[in-house]
Parts: C-alpha cells; structure tokens; sequence
C-alpha cells in the first residue's frame, strides 16, 4: 500500500503538534511530502495578478500578504500564516518560525530531541521576542509512544499538560488538555478505519467554563473523513451539533499527492446562507521535485458584487469568475 502524504501543500499542520514524536521512522520532511534531504523551508504568501501572455495566462505575484489564509486543507488543524521551518540531518523539524502583520514573529517554538530522534523538550518564546516563554518536556511510555507533554511557565511554575491514549494498535485515541488550577479544559477523540486513516476526530468544549455558557463538556465539532486508493483524503465533514454537516471539503490531487482542486460547501446549516467555492492549485516545482510556486484560483456561487444605481449602492448576484487570491513563494535550502 503506498504511503498516505496528506499533508501535501503545507502550511504545517499537524506536524507541528506531534512530528517525531511516534515510534515510527517516518520524519517530518516525509510527512510534509517532501523529497530530497531539507535543511529550511520558507513560504512567504502575496497578493496574486494575471496576465495575458498570447493565449495563456500567467499569474504573478504582488503585494506581500499581511493576514492569515484562508484554511482550505484535509487536515485537522493547519498554521496558515507565513513560516520558516528549520530541521535536522535526519528531517525532524527543529525550529519554527511564524510571521503575522508582514515580519513580526508571533510564533517563535524550538525543539530538542534524544538519539533516537524523538522530540524531548520544547521552547516557546514570548511574542516577537527573544526571552522564553515556555518549556515543554516529552514523556514517552514502554511502547515508545508519546504519553505526556508537561508545559511549564518560564519561571518554572506549572501552565498545563497534555496527556494521550493509545489503542491496541499504537494509534492515537485520546488526547486530554489540562490547564493549571483549572483541570481538564479540552478533549479530543479520535477515530480510524481498517488502514489506520484517521476518519472521525471530536473536539470538546473546556470542562471549566469561565464565562458561565453552559456547554462545559459538550462537543464544540467533529470532522469525518474518506480517502482514496493511496490513503489521500477525498472528503472532509464538519459537523457542529447533531449530526447533519454545515460544511464539507472534497479533494482532488495529482500523480505526486499534492492537492489541486477543493469544492467547499457550506449548507447554510448554521449561518443560513449557504454557498459552494471551487478551488484550483497551480504549482511549479524544483529539480528535487517539491513545489517551490503555488497559486490559489477561486470562484463562488452565488457570488456578489455592489453596484451604483440610481444614487444608491445595491446589491447584486453575478455570474461567478474563478479569480487568482493568493500566490506563495516558497524557499528550499537542502543539506546536499
């Protein structure tokens, strides 16, 4: 069975949280679905124009991005700002850089790990700062699986930790937040199909509930998946309460497991105007066969415009375009 790369147009997602931190040999750059040995890759994302070249059309790209991308991805969580990944010689992710507001770094996170390559210690830092903001330690159980985060304040007084549960078959089940003098604040559940493809996740409200909203417990979403021959996810559901999805994802990808095409519905379950996007990825890629350009195309239906009519502004539905949003430059340094 081929290998699933469902992350496949970055922004880091889920590696993020747990890359070498399974007993598995699987590094953070196979994850990422990229090839050849990485040292750092940067991906600044711009404003995107079109233009007329004869009969085809090239996109380029503009004005630097000053807020976050819209989240499209298979995922269960993505960090969609600008970013700079560092790793190691054996491609475990040692140093995380995010960007907001052009290049102010809101997201500063180091990592550390033993001769096994497993991730052991952690180092987050304060907002566009230098000075250390909190220290995280890894605790692995018998079977070499993650067990424990603790997370400690800089000055070395308790934040919180993360605790995780494992099946029989060594995957992820369970995932407990715990926040100091508040105890449980949020839960994870996690559900998988005959391939160990992850097919339910449920997130949990926080158990300590300040503001009094009554939904202490209760779960806040669910995402269901299905994938393809090659473990790709096809289509994402996201559901709020009941069971009946005010969202869903489908994916397309090509030959190499990068994602090309999404069509986002939402149903108008929850906000009551529901809508249809289709979205197109272009890529050019280097000689080691990773991406280097992606351009994001969009069209919406319906879609809006507001017009000037007899002195005043209206409203009106128009006949939807696909239309360039975004271009990412993405830059490679490689050990070899």
């Amino acid at each position: 069975m081929k290998k699933s790369n469902k992350i496949v147009i970055a922004l880091f997602s889920i590696v993020i949280m747990y890359g070498c931190t399974h007993q598995s040999t699987n590094s953070d750059i196979s994850k990422l679905n990229l090839k050849g040995k990485v040292k750092s890759i940067k991906e600044f994302s711009y404003t995107c124009k079109s233009k007329l070249i004869g009969d085809s059309v090239t996109y380029l790209k503009a004005e630097r991005k000053r807020e976050e991308i819209e989240e499209y991805y298979p995922e269960e969580t993505s960090l969609n700002n600008d970013n700079i990944l560092f790793f190691n010689e054996q491609g475990c992710i040692e140093k995380i850089n995010l960007f907001t507001d052009g290049d102010i770094i809101f997201y500063n996170n180091r990592y550390e790990y033993d001769k096994d390559n497993k991730r052991i210690t952690e180092y987050e830092y304060k907002y566009n700062s230098s000075k250390l903001a909190k220290i995280s330690n890894y605790i692995y159980n018998d079977e070499n699986l993650l067990k424990k985060k603790v997370i400690d304040n800089a000055n070395g007084s308790p934040y919180g930790y993360i605790e995780y549960v494992y099946d029989d078959n060594d995957r992820k089940i369970l995932t407990v937040g715990y926040r100091a003098g508040k105890g449980i604040i949020y839960k994870k559940n996690y559900k998988y199909d005959g391939n160990s493809n992850l097919i339910e996740f449920s997130l949990f409200h926080s158990f300590n509930d300040e503001y009094g909203s009554g939904d202490e417990g209760r779960r806040f979403t669910k995402e269901r998946y299905k994938y393809d021959s090659n473990n790709n996810i096809i289509s994402k559901n996201m559901i709020a309460s009941g069971e009946k999805p005010w969202k869903t994802f489908a994916y397309q990808y090509d030959e190499q497991s990068n994602l090309i095409k999404v069509i986002e519905t939402d149903t108008g379950h929850i906000l009551g105007n529901g809508y249809v996007k289709e979205i197109d990825y272009l890529y050019t890629y280097d000689d080691k066969g990773n991406w280097v350009t992606q351009v994001k195309l969009e069209k919406k239906s319906p879609d809006f415009d507001t017009v000037y009519e007899n002195g005043n502004f209206v409203k009106k539905e128009i006949t939807p375009k696909k239309t360039p949003k975004y271009y990412i430059e993405r830059s490679i340094e490689y050990y070899d």
